[in-house]
């Protein structure tokens, strides 16, 4: 697990340095033909491209990688709802499997969709804060030994 984390961080490393303040990137992959899901994934995608600390991302190269699936809540009101689930990777063109992060489930009405995007997008920026901290913190260790 600590090798797994090492790389990780030197990995990290290398995209950004402590001192700067990068934007990171980030792929949305949307899967659902709903018309809220399709909503909530333009959503999220538009506030990542407004984000200070994110961007989208549409390279191969190291990224964070968000696995959104939709689907109405109830067929029989199509529209009115979806229920949703999305994944946070860490993808990384030089391994062959990404690195699973976080995920969650939960559902959105159509008059929620920006409070919802709201979240997801907030929770992806606290993932990122957490690792600026870890990369920040290894850079400093590592010019302290």
């Amino acid at each position: 697990m600590y090798k797994i984390t090492f790389l990780i961080l030197i990995f990290l490393s290398s995209l950004f340095s402590a001192q700067e303040a990068v934007k990171y990137p980030v792929e949305v992959s949307h899967s659902g033909d709903d018309i809220v899901g399709g909503r909530l994934a333009y959503a999220v995608k538009e506030k990542i491209r407004n984000s200070s600390s994110l961007q989208m991302s549409y390279s191969e190269d190291a990224r964070l990688t968000v696995i959104l699936v939709t689907l109405d809540q109830t067929p029989d009101r199509p529209g009115a709802s979806s229920c949703y689930s999305f994944v946070l990777c860490m993808t990384n063109p030089n391994n062959y499997f990404p690195n699973y992060i976080t995920s969650s489930v939960g559902y959105c009405g159509s008059s929620r969709v920006t409070e919802v995007a709201d979240g997801i997008v907030a929770d992806i920026d606290k993932v990122v804060d957490n690792i600026r901290r870890a990369v920040n913190n290894y850079d400093n260790n590592s010019y302290n030994r």
